[in-house]
């Protein structure tokens, strides 16, 4: 949802927004109420009663299916992106797999499921462009002698959101936080 590079996590383990994607996921999985979707009146019209509640049982079934199955499918991605962003060697290529993977996960989703996962607490766990790291934050890395070491993101249901950002400057100077308040507002496309 933010951008390339970030990764969704628990609160302090893992983060969104970045050079790729977050929360976009991919696969071939359907949307709930595909086919049984279209017991509207005019197909169910001739029906009984317990017709219309065994094609009602089945639908929710089957949206149960869905469900399951995309949860699946992205516990398995994020679980595969966060190896790679973790481990000592990083393949790009396999983190952009995973990233343009979730991505078009997110893209079989109903809209606004995003917004029901959003609001909570972010950590960036990955970028691939320093660049990035100054849209988030202050900037303050780019200057000569500092560095970002940490950018937490948390997003609330009432459209606010707080970006903290841990800096380092070189010499026997403490850590800096920064913290930015703001408001957000998610756009397709």
């Amino acid at each position: 949802p933010l951008g390339s590079g970030l990764c969704p996590a628990p609160a302090s383990t893992r983060g969104q927004g970045g050079a790729a994607a977050a929360l976009p996921l991919g696969g071939g999985l359907l949307r709930a109420g595909g086919a049984l979707g279209m017991a509207g009146t005019e197909a169910t019209s001739g029906m009984s009663r317990k017709e219309k509640q065994r094609l009602k049982k089945a639908e929710k079934q089957a949206a149960r299916e869905a469900r399951k199955g995309f949860k699946e499918a992205a516990d398995t991605l994020v679980d595969d992106l966060m190896d790679e962003v973790e481990s000592k060697a990083r393949d790009l290529g396999e983190i952009d797999r995973c990233i343009s993977e979730l991505g078009a996960l997110q893209s079989t989703q109903p809209e606004g499921a995003v917004l029901k996962v959003l609001p909570g607490d972010w950590k960036l766990a990955y970028t691939d462009s320093a660049d990035t790291l100054n849209e988030f934050g202050t900037g303050l890395g780019s200057l000569p002698g500092t560095s970002i070491k940490e950018v937490f993101l948390s997003f609330n249901d009432k459209a606010q959101v707080e970006v903290n950002e841990v800096c380092r400057v070189l010499g026997p100077f403490p850590n800096l936080r920064n913290k930015l308040e703001g408001t957000w507002k998610l756009q397709e496309g």
